[in-house]
């Protein structure tokens, strides 16, 4: 866009500065539109319950450890005698 308004239509500096200013403007209105957009709730719900069910899994998983750790410790008992 810059070098279009430098060569194509002789801005000259000034022309340099409408390519970055244009991107920043369109770039503004696309993400502002892509925000407004967003159903946020459904965003949180789904992180909610992602959230939920991940701490269930790593309960689940420190259960096991926690079990695993006694049966080893049990077989260790075992060995001595």
């Amino acid at each position: 866009m810059s070098l279009l308004s430098v060569m194509y239509f002789d801005g000259g500096i000034a022309g340099l500065w409408y390519g970055p200013t244009f991107a920043t403007f369109y770039n503004t209105v696309i993400y502002t539109w892509l925000i407004q957009k967003i159903d946020w709730q459904t965003l949180i719900d789904q992180a909610r319950e992602r959230r939920a069910r991940d701490q269930k899994k790593a309960e689940e998983l420190a259960l096991k450890d926690k079990m695993k750790g006694t049966m080893n410790a049990g077989l260790a008992m075992l060995k001595k005698l």
